[in-house]
């Protein structure tokens, strides 16, 4: 057991001296101030982004935030090795010792990248000098394009409308007029009761002694 954890000690010691040798060969002479293939073709760079969230949107300011990993792509010929692993997975120290393209958002007003506890930077070197740099939780407010300002430009925009109350009923004319209804209306109301009461209840009293009668 101790020799098998030996040998692996040691082959990982033999592959960190490879990795090292190769970059320090590949650094030797490279000039990060000039882009792949500088003088010839055009550098390609392709971009990926993949929005984590989206938000708040400020109606006042006319901007909206939204936190993103972005992913940059490109090959440089400088960079091309030969060594034991096909992908070197390496940290943000490499990257300032190589060149990137300077990358920007047209329309955003500033890009806040995440560095809790590092750089939140990760990079990739395949074997044929391609590079994939990602960069998470990029946050961006970004303010709308032009043509999407002329769209909310011609929206109709919001506004408050007070609430009207609706219109009160005329008053009765107050509670002494009340009070002077009442007055009259009760008893004229409380005698027609009584007088239908009295007549049902007679005309009961009738029928009964004329049945006896009978």
């Amino acid at each position: 057991l101790e020799n098998a954890q030996a040998q692996l000690e040691d082959e990982g010691n033999f592959y960190s001296e490879n990795v090292s040798r190769i970059l320090d060969n590949l650094l030797e002479g490279y000039d990060n101030r000039l882009r792949p293939g500088f003088g010839g073709a055009v550098t390609e760079v392709k971009t990926d982004i993949y929005v984590t969230s989206f938000g708040p949107v400020s109606d006042v300011e006319m901007e909206y935030t939204m936190d993103v990993f972005f992913r940059q792509t490109w090959t440089d010929e400088r960079l091309k090795f030969r060594g034991p692993a096909e992908i070197l997975s390496l940290n943000n120290l490499m990257v300032s010792k190589i060149w990137t393209p300077d990358t920007f958002f047209r329309n955003g007003k500033k890009s806040i990248a995440h560095n809790m506890t590092t750089p939140n930077k990760l990079f990739r070197l395949m074997q044929n000098g391609t590079i994939l740099y990602t960069m998470s939780s990029l946050t961006l407010p970004i303010v709308p394009s032009s043509e999407a300002s002329k769209v909310l430009s011609r929206m109709p925009i919001l506004h408050t409308t007070p609430v009207t109350p609706p219109p009160l009923l005329p008053a009765v004319g107050g509670t002494s007029k009340i009070d002077q209804y009442s007055r009259i209306l009760f008893p004229v109301a409380f005698a027609g009761f009584n007088l239908v009461y009295w007549i049902v209840y007679l005309s009961k009293d009738t029928m009964e002694v004329s049945s006896t009668v009978e």
